[in-house]
């Protein structure tokens, strides 16, 4: 296993992390009512652990994986050669054509149906909030699959 895979396999599981704690904190936020102590603890100690879970990713790419913060503003940062860089532009032109927008369509579309069926704002917004984990894990998944296929 290369450099940029084992890359991709890192960033692909923190992803995927992020996007679940992310979505947990916005859902205890916005949608859930109940006794506020508790609640505000829980989400306290979300954002404590996604916190962490962005300081570990940055130091193993930075630290264990020698890439500087210079190299991170460009979309390749992970690659070490051209052929790395060649998938990693042909994964993220298919996502771009296929999957984004469909994820973009899909939270558009669902919640404005839901409100306008049951007419509540709050099962609009907890419909919103579970299609965007699911379409940030689902876009990290089929990219990690796609960066597989192409890499083999």
């Amino acid at each position: 296993m290369n450099k940029s895979e084992r890359i991709v396999k890192f960033t692909f599981w923190t992803n995927n992390l992020m996007s679940i704690l992310i979505g947990m904190i916005m859902f205890l936020t916005f949608t859930m009512n109940g006794w506020f102590p508790i609640r505000q603890i829980t989400i306290d100690a979300l954002a404590i652990i996604a916190v962490f879970v962005l300081v570990v990713q940055i130091y193993y790419l930075r630290v264990k994986m020698n890439i500087p913060f210079s190299k991170w503003n460009n979309i390749y940062y992970f690659t070490e050669d051209e052929r790395d860089e060649n998938n990693a532009n042909r994964v993220n032109s298919i996502l771009a054509g296929q999957d984004y927008q469909f994820w973009m369509y899909i939270i558009g579309i669902i919640p404005v149906l839901m409100y306008g069926f049951y007419g509540s704002a709050l099962l609009m917004m907890r419909s919103l909030i579970i299609l965007f984990s699911v379409g940030t894990i689902s876009i990290n998944i089929r990219y990690k699959s796609l960066w597989n296929k192409m890499n083999s």
